[in-house]
């Protein structure tokens, strides 16, 4: 009787609680079936959307717009389009652009460690402490640290290269720059 009573409830056209059962199903399996890389992640996957949010911030940041960079970056935020990359831009041209009340290095090591094993955590504090006069050692650690992490990467590559180089350490920059660091 209870069988029939959920195979019912299950395939009647007019069940009120098929869409809850589905919903837990599609859960179940989406969560059941991910790869074991992708469960031990420390760090979001990006959506297309917030890649193109990250570029835009990037581009905005090398022409040295600070201010749109931010508000991009802010409005991207906003919408739901967040990532470790975006976060990391938009602490380089807070620091670059400073903003009263907000502290970027600070922010920026709490997003490293909330993200250890992300280099994009790293490069932003990189980026951030090297806009600073009196933080070139947490540049220069920050920068190896996100170089470790992502050695092929040349974006990281060229942006700790870049850091390094701002923070003071600029024979270290060269070594990164060839390849050997």
């Amino acid at each position: 009787m209870c069988t029939l009573h959920s195979y019912t409830l299950l395939h009647s056209p007019a069940a009120r609680w098929r869409p809850f059962i589905l919903l837990f199903l599609t859960c179940f399996i989406g969560v059941s079936i991910r790869p074991l890389s992708a469960q031990t992640t420390s760090e979001p996957p990006i959506s297309h959307a917030a890649a193109v949010a990250v570029d835009s911030v990037r581009t905005l940041y090398r022409r040295g717009n600070d201010s749109r960079a931010l508000a991009v970056a802010d409005s991207a935020m906003h919408h739901g389009l967040g990532s470790t990359a975006l976060q990391a831009w938009r602490l380089a041209a807070l620091a670059r652009h400073p903003v009263p009340g907000i502290t970027p290095v600070r922010t920026a090591r709490r997003m490293a460690s909330m993200y250890p094993q992300s280099p994009w955590a790293w490069m932003g504090l990189a980026m951030t402490a090297a806009a600073l006069p009196d933080s070139a050692r947490v540049a220069r650690t920050a920068a190896r640290k996100s170089l470790a992490l992502a050695p092929h990467d040349s974006v990281v590559r060229a942006m700790a290269a870049a850091a390094l180089q701002q923070a003071g350490y600029v024979s270290e920059a060269r070594e990164v720059t060839k390849g050997k660091m």
